[in-house]
């Protein structure tokens, strides 16, 4: 994450500002689920995947920041596009007591393209004049468009296209340790939070 201070940066005594922001980020994580079909006589009837995602994002906004102490809060708003894609392997299993039998495999694969917006609010607190720790809330809404393929044994057998809206709020989008650059105005502002330029 980029931060870039608008207005008179050099004032250290500034409480209040509007910044600039860009967000870049990755990440990916593995998945694994379960859901009932049916029950039939004795036998159980489930499907079951497991898989693994990866998300690239990117996001350009603003945000009004006040500082109080060794404080620093701000709220704002963003727009962003985020990829992902994700593999995985779906297998419908039928159960009997505990034996569990595979009926079907699959191999499914899809890819997102998500254009979304957020408004955020967060905090910092400086734990020395150029460093501090903070973290981010947001709640965003945007529109995912998909298409995914099921394959087995290496043949399609399946595609779909599909458009959702997405909306939901994230309490904890962002934790992260920033440097903040830039020189003190003058040498008794040294244990006053640097410029208001900052990355973490």
């Amino acid at each position: 994450m980029y931060k870039h201070g608008l207005g008179k940066t050099e004032d250290l005594e500034r409480r209040k500002r509007f910044a600039l922001r860009l967000l870049l980020g990755y990440y990916e994580y593995s998945y694994g689920n379960s859901s009932f079909l049916r029950y039939e006589s004795d036998t159980t009837f489930l499907t079951a995947s497991l898989g693994r995602a990866k998300h690239r994002f990117v996001s350009l906004g603003t945000e009004l920041q006040l500082r109080k102490k060794n404080f620093r809060f701000h709220i704002g708003a963003d727009l962003g596009y985020r990829y992902w894609t994700s593999v995985s392997e779906i297998q419908y299993v039928s159960q009997v007591k505990d034996m569990r039998i595979i009926t079907e495999e699959f191999d499914g694969e899809s890819k997102n393209n998500v254009v979304q917006a957020s408004i955020l609010a967060g905090v910092q607190y400086f734990l020395l004049p150029r460093f501090s720790i903070g973290m981010e809330a947001n709640v965003s809404a945007g529109l995912d468009f998909s298409n995914s393929r099921t394959l087995q044994n290496g043949a399609v057998v399946r595609t779909d296209k599909g458009t959702l809206f997405e909306i939901g709020p994230h309490l904890f989008r962002l934790l992260y340790l920033s440097y903040h650059f830039g020189s003190p105005a003058n040498k008794s502002d040294n244990n006053t939070p640097s410029k208001q330029r900052s990355n973490g």
